[in-house]
């Protein structure tokens, strides 16, 4: 996911839902160090291990904030790129944690993907002009994925959806086939959505 967000020594680079922080510490490591990554939670008790970690992985760039991402953010700046790996319900890693089937359901993953639109809608408007956002869970259901990207395409025209590299996985469905799919049972990894979005004029 970090490598498809590609960031760049030197940018600004905000990582929603950051917690418990290892994107963010790849991401500062893929900068070098320099420049600045914003990594952004609402839990104070997992943006306490976060810091730990942070300071363990010397990602010295990294500012932890805590803060609700379905909100106006605490920031006076936009981003060059932004990460969003929001809550989901995690059904691309049922195989290796097949428990978690039996408290999902239906309503589960709508109440999830309501709250996946809320936070992609924010995301995109912390986005600057030319910036890019890349959005991903490891749930499989179009519910939590594809149809949160149709949602932010209508609402957010000057987003357009782009091919990602590197490209891993099967096209994504209903019709965005420039998202990438991750399955467990064909491509020997936790099931996934990423999708690369642009922000035009």
């Amino acid at each position: 996911v970090v490598e498809v967000l590609h960031p760049k020594p030197g940018e600004v680079v905000f990582d929603l839902c950051a917690a418990p922080g290892i994107k963010s510490a790849q991401i500062a490591q893929m900068m070098g160090n320099e420049g600045f990554v914003h990594a952004i939670d609402y839990s104070s008790g997992r943006m306490k291990n976060l810091k730990t970690f942070l300071r363990r992985m010397e990602a010295t760039n990294v500012e932890p904030i805590i803060a609700d991402a379905r909100k106006a953010l605490p920031l006076n700046t936009r981003a060059d790129r932004v990460l969003l790996d929001p809550p989901c319900s995690g059904t691309g890693v049922f195989w290796k944690a097949p428990a978690m089937k039996w408290s999902t359901t239906e309503s589960t993953v709508r109440r999830l993907s309501r709250i996946q639109s809320g936070l992609i809608e924010s995301a995109a408007e912390s986005v600057k002009t030319g910036g890019t956002l890349v959005y991903s869970t490891c749930s499989i259901m179009v519910e939590e994925n594809e149809m949160v990207i149709e949602h932010l395409l209508r609402s957010r025209p000057e987003f357009a959806l782009v091919e990602a590299a590197p490209r891993l996985g099967s096209p994504g469905l209903r019709g965005l086939a420039k998202c990438q799919r991750l399955y467990p049972h064909s491509h020997d990894a936790n099931g996934c959505v990423i999708a690369k979005l642009v922000r035009g004029d």
